[in-house]
This record gives structure tokens, sequence and C-alpha cells, in this order.
């Protein structure tokens, strides 16, 4: 299998629109249904970058790259929304009008839209520019490279007079609505629209802090490197921070899971040396200065690569370590109380979190898996894995009756959707992704039947056979499961 090449990102701009008129409130534009990308979504105006975006029309601009960012963004929001933002006359004073002002007509934005007419002709026709200091750079977010579409986009702040109301051309989006940053969030948390991560984190700071002073919290919405995004809010409450570990091929990093918004539960921080710690630190801090207070370190089960900040978080939160009994009695520090299969953990909120753990052995004896309700969340831990199959050890406890078992039970469990595994990104339609797993694994339970009963003994010929669709070069974590299935086969 050839080395995963992600897809290249595509260059992006989006436009915060906010007003203080008659109250402080922000546009959100929802995307079409029939769209392939983010389909119902609501999000801030905006779109690509061409690679031909002119930047003339654009003054007071810091460098090319921002002129094009702000062309494109000013642009973008007069084709998706009829607002016109960031202009200036040619005598210098400001220009923000509505489609219907008096600039412009529905006919000029639908004659734009077809292609019979451009943005950059329409301003000049109106000796009209695009005034770059009028966009407050807020951030730039870049899609997960496990995502089959990416974008890497710059966000700006534009203000406007007052929320004007628009009759909208149906086509990528199909509605505009103004909300109060904090009224955007409860509507998520309600489950009356849907917020890709990067909007609920600009949400969750413009309801939390003034403008300006905002600016500096969304410019530090997280590190971006080439394998792994920041922090991500992927349901109300519930985050996910990638942080390298000492784990297995072909995952790298552990996902810490982070769940709540006072009262906070870290899942497995694996930070596992002095710069993954000062991320995970410093985005916990984020969460802490909006109100947020470290409540208890949960662990899913007792591998190095999910345990190794446990003890550090402790010590700097001040918070006690829970995990199943069974991991309690293989790791070698104290843990301060016990999960049991069926206990829930109840986190305040409005909605408030719901967390249930369902004992899950068979790669560990005391894994835990979670599914929170109010999200129909499934912390899977790893009982899967996003992408790659899960490898069951006899060596490290691992048991391939009880795995296929803790697959069977969870994959019949109506209570979620969505999937949070340990590795990768999360994974929608939950319970068929589980049962496709499971039935992987009896596959090739199968295989290896076959293979035995061609009369192959040595280890090195069973995975020749059994393992015949895989590289080579990865049998020698493939063995690890063959094993287990082989002690599996011998109990049936």
């Amino acid at each position: 299998m050839p080395p995963f090449q992600p897809v290249e990102p595509i260059k992006a701009a989006a436009g915060i629109i906010l007003t203080n008129q008659p109250e402080p409130r922000v546009l959100l534009a929802r995307r079409s249904q029939a769209l392939r990308f983010m389909a119902g979504y609501h999000v801030f105006p905006g779109g690509r970058i061409d690679d031909d975006e002119p930047t003339a029309p654009v003054v007071n601009a810091l460098d090319t790259t921002e002129a094009r960012a702000v062309h494109a963004v000013a642009r973008e929001i007069f084709e998706e929304t009829g607002l016109l933002v960031g202009l200036l006359r040619n005598d210098g004073q400001p220009v923000t009008v509505a489609l219907t002002g008096r600039h412009s007509s529905p006919d000029t934005r639908r004659s734009i839209l077809e292609g019979a007419d451009t943005f950059d002709a329409f301003l000049t026709r109106y000796n009209l520019v695009i005034d770059a200091t009028q966009f407050e750079f807020a951030g730039d977010w870049v899609t997960p490279a496990i995502a089959p579409i990416r974008f890497d986009t710059r966000y700006y702040i534009v203000r406007v007079p007052e929320a004007i109301g628009e009759d909208l051309q149906v086509g990528e989006i199909d509605a505009l609505d103004w909300f109060t940053p904090a009224g955007a969030r409860q509507a998520w948390r309600d489950g009356t629209i849907q917020l890709p991560p990067p909007v609920a984190y600009v949400l969750q700071n413009l309801a939390a802090y003034p403008f300006p002073d905002v600016l500096d919290h969304l410019r530090d919405c997280g590190e971006h490197t080439g394998d792994r995004p920041s922090k991500m809010e992927f349901a109300n409450g519930i985050y996910i921070l990638p942080l390298r570990s000492p784990t297995i091929p072909p995952a790298t990093h552990t996902n810490c899971i982070i769940i709540g918004e006072r009262d906070l539960y870290l899942i497995d921080p694996a930070a596992d040396d002095d710069e993954e710690r000062a991320l995970l630190t410093r985005q916990v801090q984020m969460l802490i200065d909006l109100g947020g207070t470290v409540k208890a370190i949960i662990l899913t089960h007792s591998h190095p690569d999910h345990i190794c900040a446990a003890e550090f978080c402790r010590d700097v939160y001040n918070a006690p370590i829970w995990s199943h009994k069974t991991t309690a009695e293989q790791i070698g520090f104290k843990v301060d109380a016990y999960i049991n299969d069926g206990d829930t953990i109840e986190i305040p909120g409005n909605p408030e979190w719901i967390l249930h753990a369902i004992h899950t052995p068979g790669h560990d004896p005391g894994h835990l898996c979670f599914i929170e309700e109010t999200t129909r969340t499934l912390i899977a831990g790893d009982l899967i894995a996003n992408p790659g199959t899960i490898v069951v050890s006899l060596d490290h406890g691992g048991d391939m009756t009880q795995f296929i078992d803790s697959l069977e039970r969870i994959a019949n469990h109506p209570g979620y959707d969505t999937i949070l595994p340990a590795h990768g990104m999360p994974l929608t339609k939950g319970p068929e992704k589980i049962r496709k797993h499971l039935e992987h694994r009896l596959w090739r339970e199968g295989k290896v039947k076959g293979a035995l009963a061609t009369g192959a003994s040595e280890i090195g010929d069973l995975l020749a056979l059994a393992y015949d669709d895989v590289p080579p070069e990865t049998w020698p974590l493939a063995e690890f499961s063959l094993r287990a299935h082989l002690k599996r086969l011998e109990s049936l």
C-alpha cells in the first residue's frame, strides 16, 4: 500500500460579518443540501481564492497575499449575500450598502453569478475600491489532512452598520440568518443548525470576548502542522486534540478527547514529550480562559500511547485520574477512582453531557468506550481506528474473542451516530462502521482458517497466506493479531 498522500488544500477566505445594531449579531449562511461539502451547514460567507484573483481594486493591503484574500472575501460576500462590504469611493468615503442600495440591483448580482458580468467591472463602473483595513484578520484554519476535500481558509472580521435582510436567489447558499454568537451556539446545541469546527470556535470566542479583544483569541486558534489539525470542536462541547504519542503505524497521534464547558473531562491525554505537553496545556488553557475547570482525567485503557500524560495532567490541574479497575491494576501509577461497566458521568451544561461507560475488553482487558448521550457520540478508544485496523496482541492483554464480542455489542448499541476514535478523524454512520470492522475481523479469521486448511503451521507461512492482501512490511504487526486469531480458533 503506498503511503497516504493528503489532498492539497484549496486557498479560501471567509467573512465574519458583525453588526451592533440593534444588538451584537453575526451573519451565518446556510449551505445548500445539494452540495457535496458540508451540505446544510451554517458557515461564514466565503469561498475559493482564485488563482488569478485581482489585487488592483484593493487598497491599503499589507502585501499581495492579503490583497488577494481580501478581494476574494469581498467578492464572495457580495455574491452569496448581496452585501457590499469594506468599500471606498474615489473620494475616500466608505460604502456599505445592500444589494438594493444605490449602487446595484438584483439584476447586477444575478449577472455576476451567471458570468455575464464581473465583480471588478461592477466596482469600476461605480468608481469603488476595496479597503483592506476594513477586514480584520481573524485566524487561519486548515481542513485536516485525512479529509477528501481540504481548504486553507483565512478568516476576516468585517463590521457593518446594521443587519440587513436579503431575498436570496437559491444557489450554494439557500438561507441567511443573523444570530447573536451565544444564540447560534445554543441553536447548535438544540440541533436546529449544524456548525463546522472553525465556525463553532469563532462563535464561542465572539460570545466570550468583546471586539477588538476577540481578535487575539481568534488568531490563536491553534497549531496547524502538516500531519494534524489543532483542537477542534466536532460537536457541542466535544473536542479532539491530536497529540504525538508512542503509538503504532499507521497512526502517529492519539486523540485527547475533551468534554464539557464549565466542567472539563480529559480522556486519554497522551502527550509524550515537553513539546506535546506544552501544546496540550495551551489548548486546555483556552477552555479554562472561557470559564472551564478540569474535573478529571479519564483513561480508556492501559496502553502507553493513551496514558503517558495522565500523571502530568493530574499534577497540573489538580484533578483525579479515573479508569476501569483492570486498567488501574496494569499501570504503574495510582488511579483515584474506578469506572465500571454501566456507570454514568453527568457533566453540567445546557443541555448537559451524559457519558455512559461500556466495558469493551479485547484490545486490552480494562478497555472502556463511552457513549455521550446528548450528542450521540461514541468515544471509541481503540475499538476502531481511522484509518487502519486495531491490533489485538496477546502480549499486551489482548483477547480476540472478547474483542469480537465487544465489537458486536457496540455495533448493536442504538445510542450513537458519530465515532471519535483514539487514532484518526471522526467517523459518521457509526454503527455501520463498527459492523464493517467486525465483518472485516471475521473475514480475516476466515482467511486464517483457510491458511490452516492448507496444512501450514509456521507463523511466516500463515502470514503469507492469511495476509496476502497487505504489504509484507506490515506483517510484523499483523503477526500479533494472527496469534490472537489462532488462540481464539483453538477454543472455538
